[in-house]
């Protein structure tokens, strides 16, 4: 070890998505049970854990950033790597300087115990054991710091999109089973997070690998009862997941955020066929419009690719024409890049960077818009925010998140601390930012007309 320290020290970085994170944080316990103390990513440290990402160009990228960062900062420390990058190419991961240790998704809460075995320098482990299918144990009594907390339901993915190699390096679907699930989520309310955010790869999937297979409303339905847990959220769920049962409980149940996001990717069927999704054009209308039926003040947002090959300039028009017509306040934008060894990487009509650029650009201006108005819609309305441990560096106010997915800053006012779901009276959108007040403390029983 590099340190004088009797205690050895890891530092993590995470890379992508909220089920990066999550497993972040069931590595943090893993290495505390081994007595390991956990220390920010910018402290000195024995051991570096970098948690890959690789669904961009530009997320690996970053990752052999931040590799070349440790080495050159610490270079007697030790450097793990593991995640998606790990695992789509983890010989090229080997081959970086400083890197000690290269895990694959599927051995990658193996991690504490691997780093105390004798490995060789630059040792590549990948093996995820005889039963791929099988849901790792990764139980966590607390999410870290943060106030909402992230509960892996399901991992992997089934789909074969054209332009994705998550399939490749997430394996085969699997399911957390609902008992475990619901035990976990009490676990994680009963340590104080009132907000628990259902993630996975393909979090619609659930159920499907289990015996009967549920469905994933069902698995919401049996969380809903856990009383100690007050609100639960959606991450991304496919058109094609949304049953009726599900439409239902998302739109009218108090304990529902009244948020979705929906992974469209684009409104014409023609790139949704190139890319073989899931859900086609009619099917994402049916949804979002079933949803608004219901509830028509719900935050609607989603996950939209610009510049796949082969889209002409009416498809574009067809995804802007959805964004523009349809209920969606916010969203994910990102140009095509293409991933090795995908089918989409090999089409040869692929647009120019700028091209992809300048559509991405048109579709985050549309999306700003509506962003900006859906937000104005509720000056002088209350909330009920969840008031998460961070600040705003500027002004101080304290942050907290809303039922839609509202980012609201406010100022502190006694008899309220993090953690709490409270109140607040929201009263000016700046831009991008929303300023409101606390409020006098009240029953938190209006999330089906609060905000």
């Amino acid at each position: 070890m590099t340190a004088t320290r009797d205690i050895p020290t890891v530092a993590f970085a995470t890379l992508g998505c909220k089920l990066n994170v999550f497993e972040s944080h069931a590595l943090r316990e893993g290495f505390r049970a081994r007595h390991y103390r956990v220390v920010a990513f910018e402290s000195p440290a024995d051991l570096y854990v970098i948690n890959t990402c690789t669904v961009t160009a530009r997320s690996d990228h970053k990752s052999r950033q931040l590799i070349r960062r440790i080495q050159k900062r610490a270079p007697a420390s030790r450097i793990i790597v593991t995640g998606c990058y790990a695992e789509r190419d983890a010989q090229a991961l080997a081959d970086l300087p400083g890197v000690d240790l290269v895990v694959g998704n599927r051995r990658k809460l193996d991690l504490p115990q691997l780093i105390e075995q004798a490995l060789p320098a630059a040792s590549v482990v990948m093996a995820g054991g005889d039963d791929d299918h099988s849901f790792p144990a990764e139980p966590l009594t607390r999410f870290g710091d943060y106030t909402r907390a992230f509960l892996k339901i399901q991992d992997g993915c089934d789909y074969r999109c054209t332009f994705c190699v998550v399939h490749r390096v997430r394996g085969a679907s699997r399911s957390l089973p609902l008992e475990r699930a619901v035990e976990q989520a009490r676990q994680l309310a009963v340590s104080g997070h009132r907000e628990i955010s259902l993630t996975g790869v393909d979090p619609g999937a659930w159920g499907r690998d289990l015996p009967n297979r549920p469905r994933l409303a069902e698995l919401i339905e049996a969380l809903c009862e856990v009383p100690e847990l007050t609100r639960i959220r959606l991450s991304s769920v496919g058109a094609q997941d949304y049953d009726d049962h599900l439409i239902e409980l998302v739109a009218t149940h108090p304990k529902l955020a009244r948020h979705v996001h929906i992974p469209a990717q684009s409104g014409s069927d023609e790139v949704l066929r190139r890319m073989q999704r899931g859900a086609r054009r009619a099917e994402i209308d049916r949804v979002v419009q079933r949803l608004y039926a219901l509830d028509s003040s719900m935050r609607f947002g989603g996950d939209f690719m610009v510049g796949f090959p082969g889209e002409g300039r009416a498809d574009f028009a067809a995804t802007l024409k959805m964004i523009q017509d349809g209920p969606w306040s916010y969203g994910h934008i990102f140009p095509f890049s293409p991933r090795p060894g995908t089918p989409a990487a090999a089409m040869n009509d692929e647009l120019s960077d700028a091209e992809r650029t300048e559509r991405a650009a048109q579709l985050r201006a549309v999306v700003e818009q509506k962003d900006l108005s859906y937000r104005e819609q509720w000056v002088n309305r209350t909330a009920d925010v969840l008031i998460e441990n961070r600040r705003e560096a500027e002004s101080g106010y304290w942050l907290g998140l809303s039922s839609r997915y509202i980012l609201v800053a406010f100022p502190e006012r006694p008899g309220f601390v993090e953690g709490q779901i409270a109140p607040v009276r929201i009263r000016a959108v700046e831009g991008a930012r929303t300023v409101g007040e606390l409020e006098e403390p009240h029953r938190i029983d209006r999330e089906s007309s609060g905000c």
